[in-house]
Order: C-alpha cells, then sequence, then structure tokens
C-alpha cells in the first residue's frame, strides 16, 4: 500500500489468546506493518496469559512484538502481578469505567512520527461481572480529554452484545476517529466507516485455529455438558492473527477506510 503524507494506518488485533495468539502476532506483525503502511499498531491483550487476563511476561513479549498499545477488557485485574505495570506504564489500559479503585488508566495519548494520537478503552455492561461505570459517559469523558490534545482517537469497546457496541457506534460517530469491539473473539463482517468514524462489531482474535474461540476444544465441551465452572486453558497449534486496518486522515482525524485482516501464521 502506497504512503500518503497526509493519512496514518493504525493497525487492530482482537483478543490475543495464550502462547498461540502471541507467536502468531509476533510472527506476523512485521509483515502486515509493511503491507499497510503502519505506523502505529493496538492490540487487546487481555486473554495473552493463557486465556485468563495479562502476566508482565505476556505483556512484554506484546511489547517486543511491536505493539504500541495493549488494551484490556473483564480479565484485565485476574493477575495480580501485573499491577505495577498498570500503575506505571502509560502503554498498558485497562477499561477506563472499572470502578474507581481500580488500578491504572483507561486512555492515553501517544506520539508516533510527530502526530498524536488518542488511545480509550472502554467496556460495555454487557459481559462483565464486576461493577462498571456508564460506558456512554466514559466515552464523553475520555473524548473531552483526548481531543484536547488530538483529533485521531481509537476507542476498543470491549463486551458481549452486539447491539450495545452498536448503540454505541451511533453515540460517538462523528467525535471520534474509530470504534472497534473485541471480547467475543469471531470477527464480524459489518466494517464501515460512516461521518468519519471507522467501525467494527469486534475485531476477531489471535490465536489456535482449531479451538473453541481460542480455548481447549476438549476443556470447553466438558464445560458445556458438565456445567462445571472450570476455568479453559487455551488451545496451541496453528494460529490466525485477526484485526483491522484503519486510514486516518492526520489533521482532520476522521477515517477514511476500515479493511479486515485475517491471516494464518
Amino acid at each position: 500500500m502506497p504512503h500518503n503524507d497526509d493519512t496514518l494506518t493504525l493497525l487492530f488485533f482482537g483478543d490475543v489468546c495464550g502462547d498461540a495468539g502471541l507467536r502468531a502476532l509476533r510472527f506476523l506483525l512485521n509483515d502486515l506493518k509493511k503491507k499497510y503502511s503502519a505506523s502505529f499498531v493496538v492490540v487487546n491483550g487481555e486473554n495473552s496469559a493463557d486465556g485468563y487476563g495479562i502476566t508482565p511476561a505476556s505483556f512484554s513479549h506484546l511489547k517486543m512484538s511491536g505493539v504500541d498499545v495493549v488494551t484490556l477488557g473483564n480479565h484485565a485485574l485476574e493477575k495480580e502481578e501485573i499491577y505495577s505495570d498498570l500503575e506505571n506504564d502509560p502503554s498498558l489500559l485497562r477499561p477506563d469505567n472499572f470502578t474507581s479503585d481500580s488500578r491504572g488508566k483507561g486512555y492515553g495519548v501517544y506520539t508516533v512520527c510527530d502526530v498524536k494520537i488518542g488511545v480509550a478503552n472502554i467496556h460495555t455492561y454487557s459481559g462483565i461481572k464486576k461493577i462498571v461505570d456508564d460506558p456512554f459517559r466514559s466515552a464523553d469523558r475520555v473524548i473531552k480529554v483526548l481531543s484536547k490534545d488530538t483529533p485521531i482517537i481509537f476507542i476498543d469497546i470491549h463486551g458481549e452484545e452486539t447491539r450495545e457496541k452498536e448503540a454505541m457506534f451511533h453515540y460517538v460517530k462523528g467525535r471520534v476517529s474509530a470504534l472497534c469491539g473485541t471480547h467475543t473473539h469471531v470477527q464480524t463482517a459489518d466494517e464501515c466507516v460512516v461521518d468519519g468514524t471507522a467501525y467494527i462489531t469486534d475485531a476477531g482474535f489471535c490465536g489456535a485455529q482449531n479451538s473453541v474461540i481460542g480455548g481447549d476444544i476438549s476443556e470447553s465441551l466438558a464445560k458445556f455438558i458438565t456445567c462445571m465452572p472450570n476455568k479453559i486453558k487455551s488451545s496451541d497449534g496453528k494460529a490466525i492473527v485477526c484485526g483491522v486496518a484503519i486510514t486516518i486522515d492526520k489533521k482532520t482525524g476522521k477515517a477514511l477506510k476500515i479493511e479486515r485482516i485475517k491471516c494464518e501464521e
């Protein structure tokens, strides 16, 4: 893809699941950055520690792979050992609307090639047992703060229900560059650009292809059949990487194009 000095391309990849997802992303990311002439990469890493949460080791792996910002979700606080990074590393974001006593921050401004990019992480009401504050008010808050520094604003909306994500899209369209969903691990085919805002309900996941949304097949079947609340380990083997490439006007922050990415390692 030819480079245009008036635009930038941001790559976003959905939930990284365990070692298979970490391995595949690291193997493929450099080539994908070249293919799309991408200058900034955001990845949801909330399942990178064997399917549940993130550890300093998996966070470091993502950064060493070329990731600029790691967003999280309902498993953000699963591993206590990541709390220090949540507090001290601005490239690691948990959902902004977690309750006020949660560790870390939900948004940040990052500079690449003299361009400032705002990134925020918000959790929907659906798909979480923890108490979260109103995601729509959270969106208003982070947009107000980030827009003081840059017109380029990317939001990872993490949650279960398609309708809530779509409602959020219509709420923020025209005010942010992109709103991309995560959590269901299944890439949707509804990518679009409306009023300068790129959207997809779910970017998909990065993990083992032969799995149940990244989890071990036998353990997943056993959980459904027995109804026991067992944690399912992430599966291994040949992996896929799913996400989107978003082209954004540097001056206006308006998205010009969104393209789905799905490739095998």
